[in-house]
């Protein structure tokens, strides 16, 4: 069954209006740590940049006999080492100057007036969509663009659903500073529940990302019976085993019925699918694709792939969908990459 953690997800914390975090957060501090990631980021790249290069034009440094055990090879391998860590710190540093400038965001969209998505998940689950997302795979075909992402999992979600309203989200309590992506409400533990449920019935969509604890299986119940099915999004991260487990557990919970798993692979992010439903609770279970290569963004390619996914949610809800464009540099870069793989056959096998 379901972890008994609700004392753990408790939605608590200061008054939304009087939010500071009690940190009196500086926009000094987030250019401070926008700084250094940036120039660790390009560190990280020259790195492994002069690295390709070498790799490009010393083609002897790998075909020659004991190359693996010349200076120049061990020099480039710790060009590598060097250059992923760099990038790595650097996206994470100038991540964290980027929450500082969420804190000075947190008045005027309280003070937004058009109706809201609420995002609804298990804290336990912040850190997986707090992390950056790159190519995965295609970082054969698109390099060092890919990998320097700072774009958050959640920061992508809320970007692909820009369109339908404010995204936001109660914060866990504690927190010396919100996650990237929602806007971060904070409120007294003693009426989190009533809040929550007075935010259901203004939302303009209810996005749960699916989970197991007692506290998001409430939400889940609540949400069944506050909102228009139209209105009701699941985000699904679980494989098939996972899933069936979950959807066993949830008979006699909900009164609606969950599809059939059609989740595959896992798509730049922790996410596999969505779940929509129809305004007679027609269930709908979506796989998460990559699609057209040409209209994927490299820095942010879930906020391309969602967007595609929800085409029918913007629909029911009446709200402007527009396919994602085909980026130009994805042209260029497929052209690069093709002449690089002609390159290296050439070098190496012809």
């Amino acid at each position: 069954m379901f972890d008994s953690s609700t004392q753990q997800e408790q939605r608590g914390g200061k008054q939304y209006q009087s939010n500071t975090l009690q940190l009196n957060p500086s926009s000094n501090d987030g250019h401070k740590w926008r700084l250094l990631g940036i120039i660790l980021i390009v560190a990280g790249i020259a790195f492994l940049g002069i690295r390709m290069v070498v790799f490009h034009t010393v083609p002897e440094l790998v075909l020659s006999p004991g190359a693996t055990r010349s200076s120049l090879a061990w020099l480039m391998r710790a060009f590598k080492l060097v250059g992923l860590m760099s990038t790595a710190l650097g996206i994470m540093f100038f991540n964290r100057g980027r929450k500082y400038e969420i804190l000075t965001k947190q008045e005027s969209a309280a003070l937004d007036t058009q109706p809201p998505i609420l995002y609804l998940r298990s804290f336990k689950d912040d850190p997986e969509a707090a992390k950056t997302t790159s190519g995965g795979i295609f970082y054969l075909f698109y390099g060092i663009l890919s990998y320097i992402s700072v774009a958050t999992e959640e920061e992508q979600i809320a970007k692909a659903l820009k369109d339908i309203g404010p995204f936001i989200a109660f914060g866990r309590p504690g927190e010396k500073l919100p996650e990237i992506g929602a806007v971060r409400m904070y409120i007294p533990n003693d009426n989190w529940q009533d809040r929550i449920k007075s935010l259901m019935s203004k939302a303009r969509l209810v996005v749960l990302r699916l989970g197991e604890t007692e506290s998001l299986l409430w939400e889940m119940k609540e949400a069944v019976h506050c909102v228009n099915p139209e209105q009701l999004l699941f985000l699904v991260s679980f494989n098939k085993e996972q899933y069936e487990v979950f959807h066993q557990n949830l008979q006699g919970y909900l009164t609606c019925q969950l599809p059939e798993y059609n989740g595959g692979k896992k798509v730049f992010s922790n996410l596999r699918g969505i779940i929509y439903f129809e305004p007679n609770w027609t269930p709908h279970f979506i796989r998460l694709k990559v699609g057209n290569l040409l209209r994927l963004s490299v820095t942010e390619p879930l906020v391309t792939v969602l967007k595609m996914a929800l085409k029918p949610v913007f629909e029911q809800l009446q709200c402007s969908w527009s396919q994602p464009k085909v980026k130009w540099y994805n042209i260029l870069l497929t052209v690069v990459s093709l002449a690089s793989a002609y390159y290296l056959l050439t070098v190496f096998v012809f």
